[in-house]
């Protein structure tokens, strides 16, 4: 950006901001996610503004950050810094590093855990993590990666744990198959769907 700041950003993704930028202010508009490094600038702080309003000011620091449209909600994660989220409604938190911040829209409520860096940010290092997560969490991130739904029919399959790594170009077919060697489970695709059995 022209204050010097560096974002990296996944996939169907924008980022919007004006010609004011580094001269009046250091707003930008985000849909989708993004790994931002924040040049420091306590005269002009940094914001960014997610889709349901709610905003992230930043005075320099290093956090990813995803807006989920399909659940009005949004997920961030502070690696350094600090960071103060604000609601439309003006409820606000402070965040220290290590905090993974979790805001749901619909009912304005929220949750801050500490997680793993590599469970959010593998999009960075071109590789999909899944380190001690249900099934349902790993079918949950394969589904938003690859944008196709998956509905897993087999419930006894939901809570059980895995841990893998996969090169982000491994078909969604070929990582179903490695992860049916562990609980022997089938799958099917259907036109608009993937089926697990």
């Amino acid at each position: 950006l022209p204050d010097g700041s560096v974002i990296q950003m996944n996939k169907n993704s924008k980022l919007v901001y004006n010609k004011s930028f580094d001269k009046k202010n250091r707003t930008i508009n985000l849909e989708g996610e993004a790994f931002f490094k924040v040049a420091h600038n306590p005269k002009l702080p940094f914001k960014v503004v997610l889709k349901d309003e709610s905003s992230l000011n930043v005075l320099g620091t290093e956090f990813n950050v995803i807006y989920d449209n399909a659940k009005n909600s949004s997920r961030t994660y502070l690696s350094s810094g600090s960071l103060l989220w604000k609601a439309k409604n003006n409820k606000s938190l402070l965040l220290k590093p290590g905090d993974h911040f979790e805001y749901d829209n619909k009912t304005n409520e929220w949750t801050v855990s500490e997680i793993e860096t590599n469970k959010l940010m593998s999009w960075r290092h071109r590789s999909l993590d899944f380190k001690d997560l249900s099934f349902n969490e790993i079918c949950q991130s394969l589904s938003a990666y690859f944008e196709t739904p998956i509905n897993i029919k087999n419930k006894n399959l939901i809570d059980k744990r895995f841990t893998a790594r996969f090169h982000h170009l491994t078909p969604l077919d070929t990582i179903l198959d490695l992860l049916s060697d562990s609980y022997n489970f089938k799958f099917n695709k259907t036109p608009n769907t993937w089926i697990i059995e």
